[in-house]
């Protein structure tokens, strides 16, 4: 779908005759956010994803998960 959409914008981005000016500046602006949709979608996110699932399964990640539920329990320890 974006890819005709691009398509599409392109050939008003460099149409000429009366009233292309408009249209142009228009067209260049939805070629641009068509493309950053489309990197943000098939190359940040998954990246992202990826970068977070490694940071999850870390080995220090159980070490502070330790440390976490040690002071859970004492913080519950000295309200009773």
């Amino acid at each position: 779908m974006p890819g005709g959409i691009v398509t599409e914008a392109c050939t008003v981005a460099i149409g000429i005759g009366a009233g292309s000016e408009q249209r142009a500046s228009i067209a260049v602006t939805i070629i641009g956010g068509q493309t950053l949709c489309l990197l943000l979608t098939l190359l940040v996110v998954p990246v992202a994803y990826s970068y977070l699932a490694e940071f999850e399964s870390a080995p220090w990640a159980e070490w502070a998960n330790r440390i976490f539920v040690k002071a859970r329990g004492a913080l519950r320890s000295n309200d009773s």
